[in-house]
Formats: structure tokens, sequence, C-alpha cells
């Protein structure tokens, strides 16, 4: 049944992105290339629209299957919320006040329903946190989260792939604990995209658009929470699967914050915008991302298969950061040369 769900979401992404694309469905609101841009023509970034039918398609479906989330109302609600404040400003553009302001509202939504991080640690220690702490940590991780995939949807089929592959690992993950429930979400989830992939990997047709991008960060922040909730990982896990994202943006906005720059703004500077400037086109730098998410992805999966295991979530967490140490360091070196 879950399998059949994950056809019939992916096929309904796949139709409405091809709507969107072919003109059939007249809703057009065009991406101008600019000086942060990195595409050369226009673009229509309207892909959002079939990503958000279909999660809540999906999720619908999972409903009445009986494979519903806790707190099911009041996370579509906050959802809806980011949908269309994100609408809006793919429309005609909003503050950034404007935006962190529903975003806040969205955060305080899922709060509510009871998704916190009480803990920080691994499988072998565990640093539980006062409840302000915990919740300072939970808004300051959602809001994050949301803007992360903002940050990171700037080349073809980046975004997309990514949240192909996060999500179908965290449906792996739960077949591993065996809750249905997960697993049928996030299958969802990744079904959504994927249909919209087809037409957004170099040379896309079709940006996600901030619709896309802010409910997919979402999605991916409150199913990180839900696992946690659930005991089927610590917080760290997610954070590893999508740490393509995490380290890039986390990194690039440190450093511009430092350098004194205005961080909040776009920007070209990103490790992926930098080596596509470099010349090593969309296709070939986003088949490399998708390789290291996988990766990722893999060390993840392991990291949960044993988790009882003294001491493997610290080591896994240790060789995750000399990883990216590395690739940062090399990266550094050859688009310095």
């Amino acid at each position: 049944m879950i399998l059949i769900i994950f056809f019939c979401v992916a096929l309904c992404s796949y139709r409405i992105t091809h709507g969107l694309v072919s003109g059939a469905i007249p809703l057009t609101i065009l991406d101008h290339p600019n000086q942060r841009s990195l595409h050369t023509k226009v673009v229509p970034r309207t892909g959002g629209v079939a990503i958000l039918v279909s999660i809540l398609s999906g999720v619908l479906a999972a409903w009445l299957m009986g494979y519903a989330m806790p707190a099911m109302l009041q996370i579509l609600v906050a959802l809806l919320l980011i949908a269309v404040c994100s609408f809006i400003d793919d429309l005609k553009g909003l503050s950034v006040l404007s935006r962190l302001c529903v975003h806040l509202l969205a955060v305080g939504l899922v709060i509510h329903a009871g998704f916190v991080i009480h803990n920080i640690g691994t499988a072998d220690f565990q640093l539980i946190m006062p409840s302000v702490i915990a919740i300072v940590l939970t808004t300051l991780f959602m809001i994050w989260s949301i803007n992360l995939y903002n940050f990171m949807d700037g080349m073809d089929g980046f975004a997309a792939g990514m949240t192909i592959i996060g999500f179908g690992t965290f449906a792996m993950i739960g077949l591993l604990q065996s809750d249905l429930a997960f697993v049928c979400v996030n299958a969802c989830l990744a079904a959504s995209v994927l249909g919209f992939w087809f037409y957004n990997f170099p040379p896309a047709k079709i940006f996600m658009g901030d619709l896309g991008s802010s409910v997919l960060g979402f999605c991916f922040a409150v199913v990180s929470l839900w696992g946690v909730s659930a005991n089927h990982f610590s917080i760290w896990i997610p954070c590893i699967i999508f740490s393509p994202f995490i380290v890039d943006a986390t990194y690039t906005l440190l450093k511009r914050a430092f350098a004194g720059e205005r961080f909040w703004e776009a920007h070209k500077t990103h490790f992926y915008q930098r080596l596509v400037e470099a010349g090593n086109g969309h296709k070939k730098v986003v088949l490399a991302e998708y390789a290291l998410m996988a990766v990722c992805a893999l060390i993840a999966l392991l990291l949960v298969g044993y988790e009882h295991v003294k001491n493997v979530q610290l080591v896994g967490i240790l060789l995750t950061s000399g990883l990216y140490t590395a690739i940062i360091v090399i990266l550094n070196n050859k688009l310095r040369s």
C-alpha cells in the first residue's frame, strides 16, 4: 500500500509539473537571471506548487490508510502558513521580518504539538536540557532548516535530488524501526519531489521557488523532530544525512558574518556556486553532491543500525566531521588556484 501511495504521489508531482512547464496550468512566476544567479535564461519558479499539492495529497492518503503522523492537524496548519507566506514572497516579495514572523508562528505550532529537542548527545551520552533551552534550541533548528533550503536551492537539480535521497533515507530508517507511519510520510515527501525532479535536473526547465524550498525545509525539520521524539535516532542523524546542505550553508554564513558582510542577502559564495562558476558545470557538480549525500546517508543508516554498540555514533560523528574538514580545505585550495 505504501508503494502504491508513493507512485501515485510521484505521478501527481510529475503531471502538475508538466502542466506548469507546458503552460497547460496558467500560473506564471518567472525567475529572471541576475548577478547572483547561476542560470542565464528566464525559468518559471512555480514548481513548489506541484510539490505542495503532492505533499498534501500524499499525507492525506497516508492518513486515510492509517499512517498518520502525530499532531497531524497542527503540523498541516503550520505547513500551510509557511506555504502561503512563501507563495506571496514568490509573487511580489516579502521583507525578512515578515517572513520571520510567519516562520516563528509556524514553529510555535510545531513546538505546541510536542516536537521539541529535549536532549543532545549520542546513544552513549545524553545531555538533558531545561525546557526553556530546549524550546529555544528547537526554534533555532527549525528556522535554520526552513532557510537552509532557500540558501541551497540555487543550482539545477540540487535541492530536489537532495530531498529524494534525504527523505528516502528517513523512510529506510522507519523500516528499520518498524514505524510504518514514518515510512509512509517520508516516502510521500520523497515522491512529491521525484516527479518535479525530472524537469529540474540540469538543464532545469522549472525551479521550485521559495514556496518549494521553504516547505521542504519545514518538512525536514518536522521529520527530524518526529524521529527524535519517537526515539528512532538522535538529532545528529538527520544532520549527517543532510550535511551537504548544512555544512556548506553554515560555513558560508559564518564566513560572511565574520567578514562583516550582509550574510542574510542573496550571494554566490556557496561552494556549489563557486564550483559551477569555476567551469565545472551544473550536472557535474550536482552529481558529485548526490554522491556525497549518498555516502552521508549510508553512514547515518549504519549509525542507526549499530546505535547500541558503544561509541559507534560518536566515532561516526567524528569521521563525518573529519571528512568535511578535508573537503573544505581541498575545495578552498582548488577554488583559490
